[in-house]
């Protein structure tokens, strides 16, 4: 189990990268978020994103519950092990490291 620190820190931090996930990646993320996403344009699944996890760090800052936990958890479970983020960027450090 993760402290809270270390949730906030972790859910601030893969917000800065939500740009770099793909639209089915994105479409997944919303589904775990609880976000309808039926026809809906990529710049409204990131901003409804946005706001979902925003909303959650600022309720979990105050007084940490239940839900909010719940949704950076699976904000940060979805990013670092659902979508493909973590894999492309391994490859592209490999791409830019010397032999």
């Amino acid at each position: 189990m993760s402290t809270p620190e270390s949730l906030l820190e972790d859910a601030s931090y893969l917000i800065k990268k939500l740009s770099a996930l793909q639209g089915d990646e994105l479409r997944s993320l919303c589904r775990d978020l609880e976000i309808p996403v039926k026809n809906m344009p990529t710049h409204d699944m990131v901003e409804q994103i946005l706001d979902t996890v925003n909303g959650a760090i600022q309720s979990y800052r105050k007084t940490p519950k239940r839900e909010s936990e719940r949704i950076l958890s699976a904000f940060r479970y979805n990013i670092l092990v659902k979508s493909g983020f973590v894999v492309r960027y391994l490859d592209r450090l490999k791409r830019t490291m010397p032999d």
